[in-house]
């Protein structure tokens, strides 16, 4: 059992790795790939690209920045744009599902943790697209059925179709379940 924190290696390895740790659950850890580095700032600052793991512990690849491992639900630890002495010893925290789970660019909050100067501030985390690749990728959840309705004398098989309002409220019902799970997963 890990915290998926694993040693950079070249990408195949490195997710190949991620795949075969387990995080503090037992779940199968997390890989996550994107076309371009991350970006990390401080809060009220512009971010920047990430060019360094910091302290990341083994959860990003840091030979490109742009693979990490992180466990099922919880946080992906990014690297910094710092160029400074501490650089090493620097490193951001953020949800690795919101970024797993977006269709386009996105950011995160992100607590900043500077070992050096033994500090925690608000930071962010931003990806110019959605990942390439996610291990963990929710699936689209499917519509659930609707109950039949009754086949009036002047019906016709058209009338078995759900309407977009009934669509959307089974959908609206199966995210509402999804979530309520995954919270209780991570209670």
């Amino acid at each position: 059992m890990t915290s998926c924190e694993i040693t950079p290696a070249a990408t195949a390895t490195f997710k190949t790795n991620c795949l075969a740790a387990n995080d503090p659950a037992g779940n199968t850890c997390c890989y996550i790939k994107f076309a371009a580095a991350l970006k990390t700032g401080i809060s009220g600052a512009t971010p920047g690209t990430v060019t360094d793991k910091g302290n990341s512990r083994g959860s990003q690849d840091s030979t490109d920045f742009k693979t990490y491992c992180y466990p099922s639900g919880g946080f992906m630890t990014v690297g910094t744009n710092d160029a400074g002495a501490n650089k090493d010893k620097d490193q951001f925290f953020t949800l690795g599902d919101r970024f797993c789970n977006s269709a386009a660019k996105t950011w995160g909050d992100a607590e900043y943790v500077s070992n050096a100067a033994t500090q925690l501030l608000r930071g962010v985390v931003t990806s110019a697209a959605a990942p390439t690749e996610c291990s963990c990728k929710v699936a689209a959840a499917a519509a659930a059925t609707p109950a039949p309705r009754a086949l009036g004398k002047d019906s016709s098989a058209e009338s078995f179709q759900p309407t977009l309002p009934e669509t959307m409220a089974n959908l609206q019902q199966v995210l509402a379940q999804y979530q309520a799970g995954r919270m209780h997963e991570s209670s």
